[in-house]
């Protein structure tokens, strides 16, 4: 589906990853000291970009910004070595790959905005619910399996135990999930699990 000369990043957390795969194994695998904004570039530097069939990005949720920063290097990328572009849930991903070693069904917490958090559950083999709720909230879930994906460093759910699967491992879900990659033939804008309410404008009134 993706060809045999594969970049995969993640950059909605703190630590920016990336991984190059070539005919279905993963030859290269890169973890930054910090975000994409200071880092992404770097992790690029020596690596055969223009040769990439694909190309595929986590889109969120997580951090907008390191989102952005990689999109923007991936489409650059995209323009030269013609590869297609596809993007894919970070979260859903994430809880794909940790039940390949948790069998049980889980909940999977990850960091949103303040007051915020975004939450998936898992049951048997299949994702059953995914959206952002209160913060409050989380005191009330029924399940006793809750994993807090490592975005950030410190958030309010530290007392959860923490999955940070490795990009390689986000590659595997994905070979497995293939459905979970959307192709795109855009820039890959970051996305969010929030429910954005705008004001509706009105026209100035003729004076």
């Amino acid at each position: 589906m993706f060809g045999k000369n594969i970049f995969i990043a993640d950059a909605t957390g703190e630590h920016a990853k990336l991984a190059h795969i070539l005919c279905g194994e993963c030859v290269c695998e890169r973890r930054a000291d910090g975000p994409a904004l200071e880092n992404f570039a770097a992790m690029l530097s020596d690596l055969k970009l223009s040769e990439a069939d694909s190309l595929l990005l986590a889109h969120g949720p997580g951090s907008v910004l390191g989102t952005r920063v990689a999109s923007m290097y991936f489409a650059v990328l995209g323009i030269f070595s013609k590869a297609q572009s596809y993007s894919f849930d970070i979260l859903r991903v994430s809880a794909l790959a940790h039940s390949a070693k948790f069998k049980n069904p889980f909940t999977l917490l990850a960091p949103s905005r303040k007051g915020f958090v975004n939450i998936l559950d898992f049951d048997s083999k299949s994702i059953t619910f995914e959206r952002e709720i209160a913060a409050s909230d989380v005191m009330g879930l029924s399940r006793s399996d809750i994993f807090l994906l490592n975005q950030k460093s410190k958030t309010g759910f530290d007392k959860f135990p923490r999955i940070d699967p490795p990009i390689s491992e986000i590659w595997r879900a994905l070979c497995a999930n293939p459905g979970e990659a959307v192709l795109n033939t855009q820039p890959i804008e970051a996305k969010s699990l929030t429910e954005r309410e705008y004001v509706k404008w009105k026209a100035q009134a003729p004076i």
